[in-house]
């Protein structure tokens, strides 16, 4: 995926999510040829993972790191201001976390990211529907499966794909989804 592109349009596309501490996987997915969208929580650029209060804190990307990735292609999305559930804090709060981390993140960038992350993956009819309206072209959420032509721009699914996992794991888990969807 390209930023000018928008979303993958690809059938072999695959979105994989890498967890936060695995920040060796750019260079390995660069390496073979693949690009990276990473989901930035625009009110924490430099902060850290605030609303996992219960899990270990870790540091965030801040803006030059940002900047430098970008400068290498990696691509960059929204995962909402703040990071709340957007289903549930109602819709005008939602509204502000779609269109304020849009904002800020355009300012940093150049220009505005395409894709947004649903905090939790929580999303709804509402949601999706907003997201649209704030100017995004697709959104992604977890459920860990792969996505077919049926699959909505606004309810893209994602394989996470976990620290501890081996290249062989990851092709058990992409053969076990692709006989799942075809």
């Amino acid at each position: 995926m390209t930023h000018s592109s928008g979303p993958p349009a690809h059938a072999e596309s695959i979105p994989l999510t890498v967890v936060v501490p695995n920040r060796n996987a750019w260079p390995v997915l660069r390496r073979r040829g693949m690009g990276a969208i990473v989901f930035v929580v625009a009110g924490q650029i430099g902060g850290t993972n605030a609303w996992d209060a219960d899990e270990p804190q870790e540091q965030l990307l801040d803006a030059e790191r940002i900047l430098a990735l970008q400068s290498e292609g990696v691509v960059f999305g929204s995962h909402a201001m703040t990071h709340q559930p957007l289903a549930r804090i109602g819709r005008d709060r939602a509204w502000e976390e779609l269109t304020r981390s849009r904002a800020v993140l355009a300012d940093l960038l150049g220009s505005a990211p395409e894709v947004v992350a649903y905090p939790f993956s929580n999303q709804s009819r509402v949601v999706r529907e907003l997201s649209a309206r704030a100017g995004y072209r697709a959104a992604v959420r977890g459920k860990g499966r792969m996505n077919s032509r049926w699959t909505s721009a606004f309810g893209l699914r994602r394989i996470k794909v976990e620290h501890d996992w081996t290249v062989a794991d990851l092709e058990r888990r992409l053969h076990r989804e692709r006989r799942r969807v075809f």
